[in-house]
């Protein structure tokens, strides 16, 4: 072939792009997101981190402390761990619709400032009742729905899995802070200043999101209807995901009613450490795989894989020895971070931007109302005979776990149905 035939050969197989020349057909490796996607991921992902910081740092305690307060039994302190859930599940279908019509700056700080005055009550608590009602209040911080769709109006669907774990990772960051950092504190200070820090974090995020992150989607405006409404959350392939939400926060509160309990009978709340944060960093290591995976077309895999492992958490809580509960709460964190990345990406991938905040307000709804039946199923439970909460988990587990084995099929994630 002569000089010129070679020269058209090379030409022909050249491409153009930000004025470089690649030749054979290479192409320059893509960065997975723009820096404004890394710019509204990295302000939303610390926001709700700040956010989780507040909510986590007094949790592995409440259930312990809550028991010295007046009128306190079992019962009342489910129902004090799970108001929250409740107060949650009821205010975010109105958070979400709220967001799709106004925007989702102005609803996320309306919510914080809710759940800083909850956070503020609590400071002041005497008595189970009166925690009862901060925690009530503090579920009108019903801002998760508003984050999350948030994200995925600024992210396309093809990265929107990786997109989420990154909150995700800041929420595990938050949970570090917390289970380490709690156990260290209770040394220091009590409970009561706990809630006053958490308060500082959470208007912390407030003005984060306020002055520090300009940029915002706008949904497009649409008048509302409720028949519409219905006809959203009622898309195909999404009931299963509600349902995991709703049991994957059934089980968060009755974990952490449960595990505090069984740890401080055989060491004490300042040993909690121990075994929480080992547990949330193998749950950020293996939800970023997940995520991976997930993005591959293992969604359902991956899914199903956190159910098998929260039933073995179950099973080696009624063991009830110190090694059981170490592996139990490991295998527990890798089961909640992994649903809790997956399952709202999963669902934005199947919806269209103008109803996105519905169907995950909706989403969100179900899975604090999981909650809610968390605290107060197992704190019922538990005044009977403390096996008797785990084995509720073990049981509401395994039928989420055949739920979604029976009826959630991978194809139905591969495109958003705009209408929806």
């Amino acid at each position: 072939m002569n000089a010129r035939a070679l020269l058209g050969q090379a030409i022909k197989n050249c491409d153009w792009k930000d004025g470089q020349i690649f030749i054979m057909n290479e192409k320059p490796k893509e960065k997975l997101f723009t820096p404004k996607e890394k710019s509204i991921l990295t302000g939303l992902s610390t926001a709700l981190g700040l956010r989780q910081l507040g909510l986590l740092l007094v949790l592995p305690f409440l259930a312990v402390w809550a028991g010295d307060l007046e009128n306190s039994t079992p019962a009342l302190i489910g129902l004090a761990m799970g108001m929250f859930g409740l107060t949650q599940g009821l205010l975010q279908i109105p958070y979400g619709l709220w967001s799709d019509r106004v925007g989702r700056k102005k609803p996320f700080i309306v919510g914080m400032l809710i759940f800083t005055c909850g956070l503020i009550l609590a400071y002041f608590t005497n008595s189970i009742y009166l925690l009862i009602i901060a925690r009530t209040l503090q579920g009108g911080g019903a801002v998760a729905a508003v984050i999350f769709s948030w994200i995925g109006d600024a992210i396309p669907a093809e990265k929107r899995n990786r997109a989420m774990s990154i909150p995700g990772i800041a929420v595990g960051m938050a949970s570090i802070i917390a289970f380490i950092g709690g156990p260290f504190l209770i040394k220091f200070i009590t409970v009561e200043q706990m809630f006053l820090i958490c308060a500082v974090c959470s208007a912390g995020a407030v003005l984060y999101i306020t002055f520090f992150i300009p940029y915002e989607a706008t949904p497009e405006t649409t008048p509302f209807s409720l028949r519409e409404c219905f006809k959203a959350m009622k898309g195909p392939g999404l009931l299963p995901l509600y349902l995991s939400g709703l049991i994957m926060n059934y089980n968060l509160v009755a974990v952490f009613f449960i595990l505090p309990q069984l740890i401080t009978k055989h060491l004490t709340r300042e040993d909690m450490w121990i075994f929480l944060a080992p547990s949330v960093i193998a749950g950020m290591v293996v939800m970023r795989l997940a995520t991976k995976a997930a993005d591959s077309g293992k969604t359902k895999t991956m899914l199903l894989g956190a159910y098998a492992l929260i039933l073995l958490a179950g099973l080696l809580f009624l063991a009830d020895s110190v090694p059981a509960i170490f592996v139990a709460s490991i295998f527990f964190f890798i089961s909640y971070m992994t649903q809790i990345t997956l399952l709202p990406a999963t669902i934005t991938k199947m919806v269209g931007a103008s109803k996105r905040g519905t169907v995950i307000g909706a989403y969100n709804a179900l899975t604090n109302c999981g909650a809610f039946f968390g605290g107060a199923v197992s704190g019922l439970l538990w005044g009977i005979s403390p096996s008797l909460s785990v084995g509720a988990m073990l049981l509401v587990s395994l039928c989420g776990g055949v739920m979604l084995w029976a009826t959630f099929k991978e194809t139905m994630t591969k495109t958003a149905v705009p209408n929806i």
